[in-house]
């Protein structure tokens, strides 16, 4: 049973990242965006990769601490500090 939950909350994650990084590229490429001289094509494959590095970069170290405390406990933090991010992304998006 604990293996369904598990898989809910990846299936929500991988959600919640394609939407964020879609609406990203989408408000990217609408609102033809040019900042510091990047134009929007440029600006969207940024944007694309922005979503790629933290799981390359970080997977060592959360592999680490997921080892050391309770995964449920790292399950909350972690998840509540993405829709957190996901939120501000969100506003960022409707405040352009």
């Amino acid at each position: 049973m604990h293996f369904v939950g598990l898989l809910a909350i990846m299936i929500a994650g991988a959600a919640n990242d394609n939407l964020v990084k879609t609406a990203f590229v989408v408000a990217i490429s609408a609102l033809s965006w040019n900042v510091y001289g990047l134009d929007a094509v440029v600006l969207a494959n940024l944007a694309a990769l922005s979503f790629i590095i933290p799981f390359v970069v970080l997977a060592g170290f959360a592999a680490h601490k997921a080892n050391q405390q309770p995964p449920k406990r790292w399950l909350l933090i972690l998840k509540t500090m993405e829709l957190g991010l996901a939120l501000l992304a969100c506003l960022a998006i409707l405040e352009e």
